[in-house]
Order: structure tokens, then C-alpha cells, then sequence
């Protein structure tokens, strides 16, 4: 135990250094000899897997290496060369993924895991993780048959060990896994096939097709109050379905003249909105799992954004894109401005978008908040990259004087974290991942990879009241002896 004069000194230090402590964040490159001696060009797709952050680097000469680190620096996976490494997935406190081989005539795709150690095959045939999902404690994907033709998938699920084809009905095996939803305790498999597509319910150990509809390819799977959703070919064309069972049953016909085909439901305030067609052309529609209404008739619909008390969404009519807001019931157009990079996010109930600014022959990219009626300009020269969020900061790359800097946006407004480097050529900024208590990501800049890490320095006023308390403590034991 330390003694109580001890403790009030080292208060007194806290105090003190806690009065001069400025910055909330610290940035630092995270180095090693094993990483700079394969030249990495970019650097991206980030998986934690318990302790350690897995990253992809691919080399000058177009080959893909596995790296991970455990918050010191970065090291190599062993014999992790391949022409591709993707999709990675964390699952049994080890990373699971496709090793991708390509030559002029073929293509090779196997399923491999390590520990960062070392390597151990899933499954040696054609697999893929491009569609997976872990239910239970095992861990589900699709696979070709090693006898069959390349398109023919059967889905297999594995433990951690070694990978067994899911005893599926006959009807199913030469069809195409490629969708799943989890609906209380089973899981649902939308199957691709070269004449119908079907949905399959399974609980792990036994497998049953779902009957009253096929799946209508390309459908995404929606899981909501003990229903699955998706668009289903039946009597009436390619509509919206529901399944709480092995029975699929007619949502709503929306279009009575063709296809409806629904795509894009997003659960709002008790409905489901989502994109359809009826006999009039394109538009948003909504349903509470009874019929459908249409909201708006304003062409296809792209995606849609819950910000609470509206939502937001992108449409297009006659090839003009624009973004309008809804309550459910009504709409009305929001904005003429359009995320252009694909990097959005919501942050208490606004919507944040990078979008590309023209001024004259100059282009560059802004950082947008939704507002009352309009997108707001919040911030100018940010990198066209995602944007993070941790907690209620949103995490951005800018060009400024000094060079390329880290930005945080949060309840004080714009602040600097800090310089990331001086060079202000082009650069590429991945993915932000959080691991730890820390932010990673790498930047690309002038020929150059560097891994970066962003860690939060505690804030003066914590500093203060732990000193504080470490204080009371100490004084707390000296008038207990005093008074002994």
C-alpha cells in the first residue's frame, strides 16, 4: 500500500499536470521492419478478432498480405501471400477468410483461419465468405460441391474446426446460398438457383423450404417481429412476402399489372418503408405488414435514413436525383445536394454526408449536417473517405495549410486532433477502425503506407477529480491514525 504522504503528492502532480493538458486526442504511426520490408501500397479492410486488429496490405507488385496488431506494432501472418484476401470475418477468437488464387483461366477460392500464428484450412474446395453468417455458435456460408460444376453451392456451416455441408432438402442443393436473416431462434436462407429461388428455414440440425413463395433474385432478407420479409415471386408476380414459419404469405400485391419488385425496407415508427413499383412507375411505399401505401411517386428508390422524428431517402425521376424527407405518411423534397462518395452517417439524428463541391474548374469535397430543410456546410476540403463515429465524435480527414489533418466533430463543434502529415498531395485515407480504447487507420500520401493510431488523452477535468480523490484518500488515512 502506498503511504498517505505519497498519495498527496502524487496528487498534487496529477493536479498539476492536469492543468496543463491541452489536447484530447494524440496521433502516432504504428511501425515495424516486417511491414516495411514488403512495400505496402494500400493498406484496408480492417477485423478485430478478440485481441488483435487484422488488416490487408497489398504490395507494389498487386500481392494481398495479412498483418495484425495488438496495440505495439505490426506483424506479418506467415505464408498469408495470395492474389486476394477478402472477405474477413472474427469468429472463435480467430480470423476467418477467403484466400482467392486467379489465373487467365480460373479462379480458386478456399476458406482459411489463423490465430496470427499460423494458417489452417476451413475448406480446400470453392468457397465464399462473400455471404456469411454466424447463428448459434457456428458460423454459416456457401460452398461449391467438390464434384459439381463451379456455379453449383450447397451451405455449410462450420465450429471452428473443420466444415460439413447442412443437410439441406434436395430441391436446394444445386441452388445458390447467398441470404440470410435470424428470426428468434432460427435462421432463414435465401437461395439463388438457376430456375427458382427458394427460402429455406433451418434451426441448425434440420432444414425445411418455406412453401407459398420462391425468392425473387436479387432479394435481401429482412427480419422483423418474428417475420422474415423479402420479395417473393407468386401468383401475382415478384411482391412483398412474409414468413413466420414454413408458410409465406402475400404482404401486399402493390403492382396488379406486372412486378412490384421490393427491395430496401428500413423499419420506421412502427411501419416498414420500401421501394417498389405499382402500375403507376416507381416510388417509396409503406406497410405495417398488411397492404401497402404508397407515399411517393418519385422513381426508384436508393436508400433511406431514420433520423427520428422524419426520414430521409434518394430517389430519382426522369435521371434527376434528389433527397426528400418523410414522416411515413407524407413527403416533401429536402435537398438538391447528393452524398457522392458513399460516406454517410447518422449522429443524433442528423445526417452527415461527404459530397463533391465544383467551384469553377476546382473540385474538392465538403462534410454536409442535415438541417431544418437543407444540408448545411459544416466543413471544406475533407477527404473523400468514411467518416467514424466513436461516441458522439464524428472522425474525418482535411486538407489544411499544415497538410493532410485529423478532424473531430462533435458537441464543442469542429475541432483539430492533429496533424497527420505535411505533404498535401492526393491521398487515400482507409477505413477508421476502433480497437481497444484506441482509433486506427492508414493513410497512403506521396508513394507511402503508414499505419496510424488515435488515442484519447483524458480530459483535464477527469484528471482533476481523480487528484481529488486520490487526495481525500490520503487525508482520509492520516485523520484515521490522528484520531487512532
Amino acid at each position: 500500500m502506498y503511504s498517505s504522504a505519497l498519495r498527496c503528492s502524487l496528487a498534487v502532480c496529477l493536479v498539476f499536470w492536469s492543468s496543463v493538458v491541452a489536447a484530447d486526442y494524440r496521433i502516432e504511426s504504428v511501425k515495424s521492419e516486417a511491414f516495411e520490408d514488403f512495400r505496402i501500397d494500400i493498406l484496408s479492410d480492417f477485423s478485430t478478432v478478440d485481441d488483435k486488429l487484422f488488416m490487408v496490405g497489398r504490395t507494389l507488385g498487386g500481392q494481398a498480405q495479412l498483418f495484425w496488431t495488438d496495440g505495439a506494432e505490426l506483424n506479418h501472418v506467415a505464408n498469408s501471400s495470395s492474389d486476394a484476401i477478402r472477405p474477413m470475418v472474427g469468429f472463435g477468437g480467430e480470423l476467418y477468410f477467403n484466400d482467392v488464387k486467379t489465373s487467365p483461366n480460373s479462379l480458386s477460392a478456399r476458406i482459411l483461419r489463423t490465430d496470427g500464428t499460423s494458417i489452417t484450412p476451413v475448406l480446400d474446395q470453392n468457397a465464399s465468405l462473400a455471404r456469411y453468417h454466424i447463428f448459434g455458435q457456428e458460423l454459416y456460408f456457401s460452398a461449391n460441391e467438390p464434384s459439381s460444376q463451379f456455379d453449383v453451392f450447397n451451405l455449410y456451416k462450420t465450429s471452428g474446426e473443420s466444415a460439413t455441408a447442412l443437410d439441406a432438402p434436395n430441391d436446394v442443393v444445386s441452388n445458390w446460398p447467398h441470404e440470410f436473416a435470424q428470426v428468434g431462434g432460427e435462421l432463414y436462407i435465401g437461395h439463388a438457383g438457376r430456375d427458382r429461388g427458394m427460402l429455406v428455414r433451418t434451426d441448425g440440425a434440420r432444414s425445411d423450404i418455406v412453401t407459398g413463395a420462391d425468392v425473387a433474385v436479387p432479394s435481401s432478407l429482412f427480419g422483423a417481429d418474428d417475420q422474415v420479409y423479402f420479395a417473393g415471386r407468386g401468383p401475382t408476380g415478384i411482391e412483398l412476402y412474409a414468413a413466420d414459419g414454413l408458410n409465406a404469405t402475400l404482404v401486399a400485391d402493390v403492382n396488379t399489372a406486372g412486378d412490384a419488385n421490393p427491395r430496401g425496407l428500413v423499419n420506421y415508427n412502427g411501419s416498414f418503408l420500401f421501394s417498389a413499383q405499382d402500375a403507376l412507375g416507381n416510388g417509396l411505399f409503406s406497410t405495417t405488414g398488411d397492404g401497402a401505401t404508397k407515399i411517393a411517386d418519385v422513381g426508384p428508390v436508393f436508400f433511406v435514413r431514420d433520423l427520428g422524428d422524419r426520414a430521409l431517402f434518394v430517389a430519382g425521376l426522369d435521371g434527376e436525383l434528389q433527397i426528400y424527407e418523410t414522416d411515413g405518411e407524407t413527403f416533401e423534397p429536402f435537398s438538391t445536394r447528393l452524398p457522392s462518395s458513399g460516406s454517410d452517417t447518422l449522429v443524433n439524428d442528423h445526417l452527415y454526408i461527404v459530397s463533391r463541391v465544383q467551384d469553377g474548374m476546382k473540385e474538392s469535397f465538403s462534410l454536409f449536417q442535415s438541417g431544418a430543410n437543407e444540408f448545411v456546410e459544416v466543413a471544406t476540403n475533407v477527404l473523400e473517405s468514411k467518416l467514424h463515429l466513436i461516441g458522439e465524435d464524428l472522425f474525418f480527414g482535411g486538407y489544411t495549410e499544415e497538410g493532410i489533418t485529423l478532424f473531430k466533430l462533435g458537441d464543442s463543434g469542429l475541432d483539430t486532433v492533429g496533424l497527420i502529415t505535411d505533404d498535401r498531395s492526393e491521398a487515400f485515407m482507409s477505413e477508421f477502425m476502433q480497437f481497444r480504447d484506441d482509433i486506427y487507420f492508414a493513410m497512403t500520401a506521396n508513394g507511402e503506407t503508414e499505419l496510424f493510431r488515435v488515442s484519447q488523452v483524458p480530459e483535464p477535468s477527469s484528471m482533476l477529480l481523480l487528484a481529488i480523490g486520490l487526495l481525500a484518500i490520503g487525508c482520509r488515512h492520516r485523520l484515521q491514525r490522528a484520531f487512532a
